[in-house]
């Protein structure tokens, strides 16, 4: 279950500081934040919840959801440091605590993640663009 915890993780957004931008602010007069002023080092705090779907019939692997799908809700909070240099290149590790909604006497999942990714296309006048990551994730 904690696998699979991991891999929803990685369709989650990693939320930056919107401070990103007004540090980074273009002094050379062209439209936008070029990437290479986006390198250096930042908080990360991510807030959020998330429904798993599980099969009905043991083992109760997931299952892509359906209407009047079983599954259990999930609230996640990770704080952690992301880095990148000035060609897109970065690494992120965070700490993660999830716990299965409504909070019960049941301990949360507690794990690490360390992240490497790249940038594969960056716009400068939205702040917006895509990469590709692997998220590592420290045995328990």
């Amino acid at each position: 279950m904690k696998k699979l915890m991991l891999i929803l993780l990685v369709g989650c957004v990693l939320v930056i500081s919107h401070g990103v931008r007004n540090v980074a602010a273009d002094d050379e007069g062209t439209k936008g934040i070029p990437s290479r002023k986006l390198a250096g080092t930042y908080a990360l705090t991510v807030h959020g919840s998330f429904f798993f779907c599980l099969d009905s019939n043991p083992p109760h692997g997931p299952i892509t959801c359906t209407e009047g799908s079983t599954g259990v809700l999930i609230d996640a909070l990770a704080v952690g440091a992301y880095t990148s240099d000035t060609t897109g290149n970065s690494c992120v590790t965070w700490t993660e605590t999830e716990n299965v909604l409504p909070v019960s006497a049941a301990p949360p999942n507690v794990f690490v993640v360390h992240q490497t990714a790249k940038s594969t296309t960056y716009d400068p006048t939205t702040g917006t663009g895509d990469g590709s990551f692997i998220n590592y994730r420290d045995p328990k």
